[in-house]
């Protein structure tokens, strides 16, 4: 399958980080928000972005406007039915991305593959309100997407050997370090990180334990880096690898460590395997 057209749903931190690695790696974008105002700070954001490439000498003007001349922002939905490839990057909510996915899959052409860029949210779940379960995926960014080496794509129970190898070859063209992941609890990331939170939690004394969730620097070779834990992901994992811990507070702060240097991911990548904890359920609800 050639990629060529890429539709971003959401232009917040996420979705405006894909689309500005995606212009910046020769596609066409689309970058869709609900309004005027989101859009243009999507937009404003990229242009920020590239624009400090070209004062630190990173990147040539010339090529900052021919990555810029590639996105496309737009408050319509039915522009993603030209798109050969959706990425999804909004609020991580069931419900939100279900009636977004819902509208998606009547608007897009038959071959277009869906993406969630969900950290937690079963993806078989999420497939199954659409016609296409063969060509859904999760395909999960690091923050800030355009430094980030990483991205973790987790196949749902139905998702197909095709549409697998197209995302693994999108991801490299995005200059991306691609695993793969079955559709368990956390996926991989997650479900290293939220014990690793959980045993910190619990051995850490005085007045922020129990009350304040913050970053957590992981020596690990697959995330040598500062990460954010996502609220429902440390909410809601409980399986083997966390049984018997609290769970950590359903509300929580994080503190941005100082320097991209930090928050750059190591490029060794381990490969993890594990069973899933429990099934996955693909009905869909509500």
């Amino acid at each position: 399958m050639t990629i060529k057209q890429l539709y971003v749903a959401g232009a917040g931190l996420m979705g405006a980080g894909i689309a500005q690695t995606a212009i910046s790696h020769g596609f066409d974008v689309t970058l869709r928000e609900v309004d005027d105002n989101l859009v243009n700070r999507g937009v404003e954001n990229i242009k920020r972005r590239l624009d400090s490439l070209v004062q630190k000498g990173k990147l040539e003007a010339a090529q900052r406007d021919a990555a810029l001349a590639r996105l496309h922002p737009t408050t319509s939905l039915e522009a993603a039915g030209r798109a050969d490839f959706v990425i999804e990057a909004i609020t991580e909510n069931f419900d939100a991305k279900r009636d977004l996915f819902k509208r998606l899959d009547g608007i897009c052409r038959e071959e277009a593959i869906l993406a969630s860029n969900t950290s937690s949210i079963p993806v078989t779940r999420m497939a199954a309100v659409t016609k296409r379960p063969d060509r859904f995926i999760g395909m999960h960014f690091f923050n800030p997407v355009p430094v980030m080496p990483l991205v973790e794509l987790t196949r749902g129970r139905d998702t197909s050997d095709a549409t697998l190898a197209a995302t693994l070859e999108l991801s490299k063209a995005l200059g991306k370090t691609p695993i793969t992941s079955l559709d368990y609890p956390g996926f991989i990331v997650n479900r290293m990180l939220v014990p690793f939170i959980n045993e910190a939690r619990t051995s850490t004394k005085g007045p922020d334990s129990g009350c304040t969730t913050r970053w957590v620097r992981s020596n690990l070779p697959i995330l040598s880096a500062w990460t954010p834990i996502s609220t429902s992901a440390a909410c809601s994992t409980r399986d083997s690898t966390t049984r018997g811990l609290p769970r950590p507070p359903c509300s929580a702060s994080w503190s941005m460590p100082a320097t991209s240097d930090e928050r750059v991911a190591a490029a060794s990548i381990v490969t993890v395997r594990t069973a899933p904890a429990y099934p996955i359920d693909a009905r869909p609800r509500g």
